[in-house]
């Protein structure tokens, strides 16, 4: 069993996953909660505005992506999560069975940090996939604040020369 992420007050994580089945949404909420501490939040549809996921504040997203008539449903809400500033933090796990598009997407998944976790798995990868993501998430979260704090090289020869 893992030990669950909490954030700074000791809360356990919210995880929210989106998936267009209703059994694999069940298993989440298993494995998340019972096994692995964490509040899951289930979707069994891709929200068309990102307003929902915003609200949530979820510590992680996992989405399948194939999901309802259009095909590539999930795919679509992950570009729109990186494109948008509200979101784009938020660490992606993509459970999926669509190799051939996890294949053609590599370079992209890739850059954007975007975990992949191929059906079927079992529950230890699921377990490890979900640590990795949020161990992920809280590196890329420092580094961003290290960035924040420290000027640019060219910020500070500006100063320097001023």
């Amino acid at each position: 069993m893992s030990k669950p992420s909490t954030d700074r007050d000791g809360a356990r994580g919210r995880i929210l996953v989106i998936n267009d089945t209703k059994e694999i949404l069940e298993l989440f909420r298993d494995v998340l909660e019972g096994e692995m501490g964490h509040e899951a939040v289930l979707m069994s549809f891709a929200p068309d505005e990102l307003t929902r996921i915003v609200e949530l504040e979820p510590e992680l997203v996992i989405v399948d992506f194939v999901m309802g008539e259009r095909e590539l449903e999930g795919w679509q809400l992950i570009q729109k999560m990186r494109m948008h500033p509200a979101t784009a933090h938020i660490p992606i796990l993509a459970c999926t069975a669509a190799v051939r598009q996890v294949r053609e997407s590599e370079a992209y998944l890739l850059e954007q940090g975007i975990q992949v976790l191929l059906k079927p798995f079992t529950v230890d990868q699921l377990e490890e996939s979900v640590v990795r993501a949020l161990r992920m998430a809280g590196s890329s979260q420092g580094l961003r604040a290290d960035a924040a704090a420290t000027p640019d090289r060219a910020h500070a020869a500006e100063a320097r020369d001023q």
